[in-house]
């Protein structure tokens, strides 16, 4: 039923009460996907990818899970052996191209990746990491180093109220040096990171110690910016939050540079995107209830006409407007009086016109009915009320 006026036309000499109950309608909400990329350099031209140096990504929605990661690759496809992975709804693992495997001594790894997805119908995860080289020398406690790493995850999780929600998460750095464990000495050279789940942070910077970051964009934008000119477009250091509400991700950049126009050979280094939301607000928050079949519906609504005269042509007062789209499912005409000679018909109309397509109610009471007794027609499809029956 559109949020506009019912009007009734009635025939014959009593007063009555028509009751509308719209039809219950199902609750859906669902977010978008949530998804989130990330690499060490990308080069491409048109549009078309050239090369790209550890690149990763992870992208979940409802029931759907994947992630990919590699090394190298050119073209689109990677080119070193044993160096990429990707996994879709539970399938994935991890490879590298030289692994000495975990000992007390130390770990080597050249061009290791590794992709993970997990669908689960109510909480999906995945995440692709990759990276030119890692070693480690001394275990937890020793020296720790990442060279040209990506690191890329994705969540989607639908709540007990038949919410649904999404994130994204990525980060990417030149190298990161660890001393001593957590407590120890932290170094991150050329560092992006993006995160979303509706709203977003990213940032980027050329050094980071212990927390300490040097070189932001306040630093070192207007440099690049300097150097711009029509024929190359230079930006470094750049962070933007997006908007996930509007489809717009959060993303981070160490540097990204444009030669010869939009269709000419477009440079990002060391880039981080993600895209999630909170989705649309939950069943329960929005005046909803569990159904016994387990899905969340809008409460019936009641809406209430008076005919005060049976005369023909006759409006109904008051005018009630209805709160929210619906359909009506139920009309119910209680007799307050009634005449012996005429019986007394009414017609549901919308807009002044009645339409079967919409809902064609028609009916009519018996002469001389019962003050007090009600018909009721569940159907609305030209049903007559008649003999009038207890409701």
């Amino acid at each position: 039923m559109d949020a506009r006026k019912i009007a009734i036309a009635a025939a014959g000499g009593a007063l009555g009460l028509v009751a509308v109950t719209p039809a219950v309608a199902a609750f859906a909400s669902t977010a978008p996907p949530g998804s989130s990329s990330s690499s060490a350099l990308t080069l491409s031209a048109g549009g078309q990818p050239i090369a790209a140096v550890s690149p990763s990504s992870g992208q979940d929605s409802s029931g759907s899970s994947s992630s990919g990661s590699a090394v190298l690759e050119v073209g689109g496809q990677s080119v070193l052996p044993n160096s990429s992975e990707t996994s879709s709804d539970g399938n994935g693992g991890q490879t590298s191209v030289v692994d000495t495997g975990a000992n007390p001594d130390g770990r080597v790894q050249v061009a290791p990746s590794s992709a993970t997805s997990s669908p689960s119908g109510s909480g999906e995860s995945s995440e692709g990491q990759a990276a030119v080289a890692r070693a480690n020398v001394g275990g937890s406690s020793g020296v720790t180093v990442n060279v040209a790493q990506s690191d890329s995850k994705a969540s989607y999780t639908t709540n007990p109220d038949g919410s649904t929600s999404s994130t994204g998460d990525s980060s990417t750095d030149g190298a990161t040096v660890n001393a001593g464990g957590s407590s120890g000495l932290n170094l991150d050279v050329l560092h992006s990171e993006a995160h979303q789940g509706g709203s977003g942070t990213s940032t980027s910077y050329l050094l980071g110690a212990n927390g300490n970051n040097i070189g932001t964009a306040s630093d070192v934008g207007p440099i690049c910016s300097s150097l711009s000119n029509p024929a190359l477009a230079l930006a470094c250091v750049t962070a933007s939050g997006g908007n996930g509400a509007t489809g717009v991700p959060a993303a981070a950049s160490v540097l990204t540079g444009l030669l010869g126009g939009t269709s000419g050979v477009s440079l990002g280094a060391f880039g981080a995107s993600a895209k999630g939301t909170p989705g649309p607000a939950g069943a329960a928050a929005a005046g909803r209830f569990l159904k016994a079949d387990g899905t969340w519906a809008l409460p019936p609504m009641v809406i209430g006409f008076v005919m005060n005269t049976g005369a023909t042509g006759t409006g109904v007062g008051p005018d009630m407007i209805a709160p929210r789209a619906a359909s009506i499912n139920s009309c119910v005409l209680a007799v307050k009086a009634s005449d012996s000679s005429v019986a007394l018909t009414f017609t549901i109309r919308k807009n002044g016109t009645a339409r079967t397509a919409w809902m064609s109610c028609n009916a009519s009471l018996v002469l001389s009915a019962s003050v007090g007794s009600s018909c009721r027609s569940d159907t609305c499809t030209g049903s007559r009320c008649s003999p009038a029956r207890p409701r």
